[in-house]
């Protein structure tokens, strides 16, 4: 799994698995798209659990991973899975491998295939264009599908993109998005928590005696 890919999709299903109560009447894609960004520009921190599933298009193959994710503003960004833990501060971004017991310290590098969330949400709608908003039940329940493509095909690396919002509870509950190699990411969103206090100290990352560190920024 890569790791900036990782951080990309992630950071599409948090920006995206915000609460939209009182914009599903109007049925309108414009008014969810504002009412997500002005939701996420009021919420200080964010952590959710993730069930990440991989469907590549060539092979056929499928892998299925469980995330944890935090977000706190500006730029805090934690992703945890059971083997890698991934801290970021928008300028230095720490990576460790419990299995490799090592971890690599390198700049954050800004790219098409590495976006920070909160550029991403004010990135957005300039960069993606809805083309469908339909009613559809889900998991028992009925919801809102939202289906998105680039404006710029050539230049971004996610060529598709479906949202599920569950009109129960008004939240997003499943992102899937494909990109260029037709690989289908899935995310299956659950335990939303925001505003629960976190600080920077809480992106701090520990790992024990012993641990190979790796400084690439020393080296530059």
């Amino acid at each position: 799994m890569k790791r900036n890919y990782l951080v990309l999709c992630v950071s599409m299903a948090l920006i995206l698995g915000l609460t939209v109560q009182g914009v599903f009447a109007q049925d309108k894609v414009q008014d969810v798209i504002k009412f997500l960004q002005k939701k996420y520009d009021k919420i200080n921190d964010f952590t959710a659990d993730l069930l990440q599933i991989q469907e590549f298009g060539f092979s056929g193959a499928k892998d299925t991973t469980q995330l944890s994710i935090a977000l706190l503003k500006k730029d805090y960004f934690k992703i945890k899975t059971a083997d890698i833990t991934i801290v970021t501060d928008g300028k230095i971004v720490q990576d460790y491998s419990i299995s490799e017991k090592r971890v690599t310290i390198d700049y954050y590098e800004k790219s098409q295939n590495s976006i920070l969330p909160r550029e991403f949400l004010f990135e957005f709608p300039k960069r993606y264009s809805p083309v469908d908003f339909r009613r559809e039940e889900r998991y028992g329940s009925t919801g809102f599908i939202l289906e998105m493509e680039p404006k710029k095909p050539d230049e971004e690396p996610i060529q598709a993109l479906e949202v599920w919002i569950d009109a129960a509870d008004s939240l997003v509950k499943y992102v899937r998005n494909t990109d260029l190699n037709d690989t289908d990411t899935i995310f299956i969103l659950s335990n939303y928590k925001t505003d629960t206090g976190l600080t920077p100290k809480d992106f701090e990352l520990k790992y024990p005696d012993g641990t190979k560190v790796i400084n690439l920024t020393k080296k530059k």
